[in-house]
């Protein structure tokens, strides 16, 4: 189901444009998807789509050509995790300091 889920979002997102390095991802145990969207004027959306207990999650850089090749649009693809209530109870305290383990700030 999450295959069928993805390749719609992809087909969605890139209606009337080229879709270019696509690759399946995996965050956890959620698939996912990363591609780059070339639009007509040459700007370039890297795009990173995740599917998990029927919720989308959806990561987008926007630029010139090439974009997808930066280190900080890797390093932005990079940094998401996925986190239970849980877990993100327990990380109540400096969000900053989790940054540098490639955590996300409790929202």
């Amino acid at each position: 189901m999450a295959d069928v889920i993805l390749n719609q979002v992809r087909n969605g997102s890139a209606s009337g444009n080229t879709v270019r390095d696509e690759k399946k991802v995996q965050l956890g145990r959620a698939k996912g998807r990363e591609y780059a969207v070339v639009q007509a004027n040459g700007n370039v959306a890297v795009t990173r789509i995740y599917w998990s207990r029927g919720r989308l999650y959806q990561l987008v850089v926007h630029g010139k050509a090439a974009i997808e090749k930066q280190p900080e649009t890797r390093k932005f693809l990079e940094s998401s995790a996925l986190i239970t209530p849980e877990q993100r109870q327990g990380n109540k305290g400096d969000w900053r300091a989790r940054l540098d383990s490639n955590q996300r700030p409790p929202a």
